[in-house]
């Protein structure tokens, strides 16, 4: 089925390799922060409130301080099963200007700090410090090219577009993350952290393997994957019977990436933790912020000039029997007034590398700025600026 030729600017999409979610319209868009631990309970009296509809969007910000957004949608359809998109050849984005924030060297001397900061704080683990790219269009979003692009270019992924307003051309978060933050189905969670990243060489096979042997060998990347394992499980664990993780990350690939890869499955308490309670016990994990949590969200909003909003946050869709699928919200846009905000991050730990977690957070930014066509030039310009 061709799902994307039923897409139009106003609908939500979250496709998964369990399914995807189509909606239409707005009955009603909640801000909401979960500054009080509120958040579900907003969410859970939304649903109670249009028993109609069996389908809630959200939209959750890296700090939830901040508002998330939950939307419920005039109409919503489901379809299980892997469902592909167009495969249609759409011409490239015209770009009129790309602008780093920060610059490659301001970024760098960012990640100096992050490094002086975990060897001045014992507790503190890891930061993961964004970048971002802000492209300046020629003319509104072609939504559907660019949705196309990503689901053929990460199929096993989650491809997913939120739409912000109910403006004619409407603010967008939209993107193709590789990461599941969590499934929760009847009383079964299923969770896939990545963490430990490296580019692929696909122009030579042979050596693109050796890039993924070495990053599964990596000490620096295995340490880090380990943190988020281990807090995911002490998150977890008050609301599971059982909870088991692989003893050893696997390699999973992208388009253009490698990650270590580690599932995790579960058996909850009765009663049953609804999707959104779930998501939020775990977000943000490591992966996306750092460890301990708090701490290093403190750290990260005090190095960073730019506000992270919806990147590193986590998007999805829970149901009236609370059950749902959220995923990370990373290799991602922010749609608005013809210009898009690609952000990306990169996990620093005691013996990262400045100048290598830069060239991290630009290979990241590919998976984006591949799907919108911009011409090789312009990407490396981009990203290096």
């Amino acid at each position: 089925m061709n799902v994307l030729q039923m897409y139009e600017p106003h609908s939500a999409l979250f496709a998964s390799p369990m399914g995807t979610l189509l909606t239409y319209g707005s009955k009603k868009r909640l801000f909401f922060t979960n500054a009080s631990g509120l958040l579900t309970q907003q969410a859970r009296q939304l649903l109670r409130a249009h028993p109609e509809v069996e389908y809630m969007v959200g939209l959750l910000p890296f700090n939830t301080n901040q508002p998330a957004q939950l939307l419920i949608p005039e109409q919503a359809h489901y379809t299980k099963g892997y469902s592909y998109a167009k495969n249609t050849t759409y011409a490239p984005t015209a770009i009129q200007h790309i602008q780093a924030r920060p610059t490659a060297a301001v970024f760098e001397k960012q990640v100096e700090q992050a490094l002086a900061a975990l060897q001045q704080t014992p507790p503190l683990q890891k930061l993961v410090m964004a970048r971002h790219l802000d492209l300046q269009l020629s003319q509104a979003l072609d939504r559907t090219a660019l949705l196309d692009a990503l689901w053929q270019k990460n199929p096993k992924g989650y491809t997913y577009a939120i739409p912000l307003d109910n403006s004619t051309d409407p603010a967008t978060f939209l993107g193709a993350s590789p990461e599941l933050l969590l499934r929760k189905q009847a009383n079964r969670v299923y969770l896939n952290p990545l963490a430990g990243t490296a580019l692929r060489d696909l122009a030579d096979p042979e050596q693109d393997q050796r890039i993924a042997q070495q990053l599964q060998a990596s000490a620096k990347d295995r340490h880090e994957h380990a943190i988020v394992i281990e807090n995911i499980l002490e998150a977890l664990s008050p609301f599971c019977d059982h909870l088991t993780a692989a003893a050893t990350p696997s390699l999973v690939s992208t388009a253009t990436l490698w990650h270590l890869s580690t599932e995790i499955h579960g058996e909850l308490k009765s009663p049953y933790a609804d999707a959104l309670t779930l998501a939020l016990a775990v977000h943000p994990t490591p992966a996306v912020c750092g460890h301990p949590t708090l701490l290093a969200r403190d750290l990260i909003e005090s190095i960073e000039s730019e506000h992270r909003g919806f990147f590193a946050g986590a998007v999805g869709w829970m149901n009236q029997a609370g059950d749902g699928e959220w995923a990370v919200a990373i290799r991602c846009a922010h749609y608005q007034n013809q210009q898009l905000r690609l952000s990306a991050g990169a996990g620093i730990v005691i013996g990262s590398d400045a100048q290598a977690e830069r060239i991290e957070t630009g290979n990241k930014l590919r998976t984006m700025l591949n799907a919108l066509q911009i011409p090789d030039e312009q990407i490396q310009q981009g990203i290096t600026q």
